[in-house]
């Protein structure tokens, strides 16, 4: 006689078995991914862009007031940046217009390059007189962790490579 009722069974035991094992495993890497993204990055208290993850190259008392320097330049050109994007967005938004004003569209993308630009200056010039108080030490520091960064720093130079300084007048 066949156990054709043992065998469905056992059929049936190994399918809720492989669902069992498979949730498990999903949840398993559902968590690890979970903690993956809760764990927070390794940077400095301002954020993750080059200019904040300069301030770990310096000591903390020195990267403490760096850190105040970019918060404080930062908060002063909020109100610029933000027009910037405005503009930028009217100059995008005029592009559904039935006619494309090319001069007028070109003119806000302009004027919204303008007011990063200033922005960023004004940001630079805070980090030049920040630095300008650090031991000459220090200012290499900077400078290497300011010129080496995967954008150039985010101010406006190229990378270089390490052996390769800028020509200075």
């Amino acid at each position: 006689m066949k156990n054709t009722g043992l065998i469905g069974a056992l059929i049936v035991s190994l399918a809720i078995n492989l669902f069992a094992l498979g949730a498990v495993a999903g949840g398993v890497w559902v968590a690890h991914k979970a903690k993956a993204e809760m764990t927070p990055a390794p940077v400095t208290k301002g954020g993750n862009t080059p200019l904040w993850r300069a301030a770990d190259s310096l000591m903390p008392a020195d990267r403490d007031a760096f850190i105040s320097t970019l918060r404080g330049q930062a908060r002063r050109v909020a109100p610029q940046i933000r027009q910037a994007k405005v503009a930028r967005r009217e100059a995008w938004a005029m592009l559904t217009a039935p006619t494309v004003d090319v001069q007028a569209i070109n003119a806000k993308l302009t004027a919204a390059r303008a007011l990063e630009a200033t922005s960023r200056g004004e940001v630079e010039a805070g980090i030049v007189s920040f630095a300008a108080t650090l031991s000459p030490a220090d200012r290499a520091q900077l400078s290497d962790a300011l010129a080496h960064s995967s954008s150039g720093g985010g101010i406006g130079i190229g990378r270089l490579p390490r052996t390769q300084k800028p020509a200075t007048p």
